[in-house]
């Protein structure tokens, strides 16, 4: 099959491009013959061209749910962060601050050194 290569390209028809290709689930070199094919032929033969051996191309679902089931996917990743936040704001409330947890900490490991003495040296440290 012959190949087709397009020197200076407009940068911006190109990203409408590639959007519509997507929009589309359609490779941009499929969306290209598509266009041309529609342009020239009115659409006659891209089928055979596209999808080889007369069978059609998956078009996927229609721009208008695939927008709609975004909205969805959207609208769920929302309410999990929020959630998130707000065990995230519970959490981080009933925890002590950073400097109050490090000298719970230290206190609790010279209670531990202070025993261990006791027990090894008889209490000298």
């Amino acid at each position: 099959m012959p190949a087709l290569q397009v020197r200076d390209f407009p940068s911006e028809l190109y990203e409408q491009l590639r959007e519509y290709s997507a929009a589309n689930h359609r490779s941009i070199a499929q969306q290209t013959i598509f266009a041309v094919d529609t342009m020239i032929n009115g659409g006659s033969g891209v089928d055979d061209v596209l999808g080889g051996r007369g069978a059609r191309p998956f078009e996927g679902p229609a721009v208008s749910d695939f927008d709609s089931q975004d909205g969805e996917r959207i609208a769920r990743k929302r309410a999990i962060l929020q959630r998130a936040a707000q065990r995230r704001a519970k959490r981080s409330a009933e925890l002590p601050e950073p400097v109050e947890f490090l000298a719970q900490a230290r206190t609790q490991r010279d209670e531990d050194l202070d025993g261990l003495a006791e027990m090894v040296l008889g209490g000298v440290r």
